[in-house]
């Protein structure tokens, strides 16, 4: 979270701005992380910061992986055993999921 604040911030100054109003964050399925920790923890990483008093917004991205063998994308779950629900095929590379970066910043 500190990371993010810290990179919205000085995005923010480097545009003159003297408030970010809402910053948007896109969190992948992958990554790991809860967006309710982040809003848990935004109020404080961002006290005394131009981010202090903004909305945060969290964006969450689903898995999306392309099958190597059909090339049709699709949801990993337990539903289709992790496999592609159009060949079964195993093998795949992920084109979403991973993301976690600041994607949105609205200023004053």
């Amino acid at each position: 979270m500190m990371n993010l604040v810290s990179t919205a911030c000085r995005a923010a100054e480097e545009n003159g701005a003297r408030k970010v109003k809402r910053l948007t964050v896109d969190v992948g399925e992958m990554t790991g992380i809860l967006p309710k920790y982040l809003f848990h923890y935004f109020p404080e990483a961002s006290k005394g910061t131009l981010c202090e008093g903004a909305e945060l917004v969290v964006n969450e991205i689903e898995i999306l992986v392309t099958c190597a063998s059909c090339g049709q994308d699709y949801h990993p779950d337990i539903s289709n055993d992790r496999c592609c629900p159009f060949c079964k095929g195993t093998a795949g590379k992920i084109k979403s999921g991973r993301e976690l970066m600041v994607s949105d910043i609205e200023v004053s």
